[in-house]
């Protein structure tokens, strides 16, 4: 499709977001090749899986169309939701067993034990509470579920690090590039937004002190800015600023957060899973071609030849990282 008819169809977000996708066949048949390596590694036949995070639902179709007793995607993202009904109902004959949910994923309306299957991709470095999302990961699934997390913020690639906090400055003071949109509308930089809150809330605040008191908010969102600027105009003390400063001011949402994969490894297995690091994946099997994806594609190649065979050294290249957890009886 060109991209005047996937923007007038869909929604200008969809075309970039999977801008790839449109611009090469090829870099969509790697993705259904990567579908169903994870169908195999998470067992997901004639089993219920839930897709948390999950976005336009490309992952969720597939894995419903290979064999997946039941297939539902959550995410919180309205566009993205629309957008994957949208999709859903063009199949002929119907993917009956894929489900679309708007849903917040740290508060998940189902019964304990309702998946075998959670799957988690791109999802843990966005979501505002990654205890609370773990937490209702584990009480969902059944006994001895599986849980898939993939992310590409592997905080101990040094590579990628450097671009990640340079990426945080521009959502923070701007200008905030066309390509991290999460939706059709241009955002503006967090400092402005948490300035609009601020003026919202305490129209009779001075500029000059709506602007220090922005930058003094950092890292905080919702209730939590003008909770911090009214004990900041009743006791007038400095606002304890969080550790982390670049959250989204509406949602809470973390702009791609790092992890330590063996950290969280860790936290997994406190949490009752037993958990193992899985050596990333690289859409090995192809060849090298110009342009963006050339790092990647040569890492395939240097993985097919076993040089990463072993998982803790990839993990180390790597920008992503895959574990897979299994809930412990």
């Amino acid at each position: 499709m060109r991209k005047q008819d996937v923007e007038s169809q869909f929604s200008p977000y969809f075309h970039r977001y999977f801008r790839d996708f449109f611009g090469s066949p090829f870099e969509l048949l790697k993705y259904e090749v990567f579908c169903r390596h994870l169908f195999q590694v998470t067992e997901s036949a004639n089993k219920r899986v839930l897709d948390v995070g999950c976005g336009f639902g490309i992952t969720s179709m597939y894995l419903g169309a290979l064999g997946a007793f039941r297939v539902v995607g959550v995410d919180h993202n309205k566009e993205k939701i629309s957008l994957f009904q949208k999709i859903l109902s063009r199949f002929e004959p119907p993917l009956t067993n894929v489900e679309v949910k708007l849903q917040d994923a740290i508060s998940l309306g189902y019964e304990d034990n309702a998946f075998d299957i959670v799957v988690a991709i791109e999802t843990i470095s966005h979501v505002r509470d990654l205890d609370a999302l773990l937490s209702e990961t584990r009480r969902v699934l059944a006994r001895r579920g599986i849980l898939y997390v993939q992310d590409g913020n592997n905080s101990l690639n040094v590579l990628t690090r450097s671009q990640r906090r340079r990426f945080w400055k521009r959502l923070e003071c701007g200008p905030v590039d066309d390509v991290v949109f999460r939706g059709t509308e241009r955002p503006l930089p967090y400092i402005i937004r948490r300035g609009k809150i601020i003026r919202e809330n305490f129209p009779d605040l001075d500029s000059a002190v709506v602007n220090q008191l922005a930058r003094d908010t950092a890292g905080l969102f919702g209730d939590q800015i003008t909770a911090a600027v009214e004990k900041y105009l009743r006791e007038g003390r400095a606002i304890n600023k969080p550790e982390f400063r670049f959250r989204n001011p509406d949602t809470g949402e973390y702009p791609e957060y790092e992890f330590n994969p063996f950290s969280l490894k860790r936290k997994l297995e406190k949490l009752g899973f037993s958990a193992s690091l899985l050596k990333p994946y690289f859409y090995g099997g192809y060849p090298i071609l110009p342009g963006k994806g050339v790092l990647r594609n040569l890492l395939a190649c240097i993985q097919s030849r076993g040089i990463l065979a072993f998982h803790p050294l990839s993990v180390l290249i790597a920008p992503s990282f895959r574990i897979l957890a299994r809930k412990r009886n």
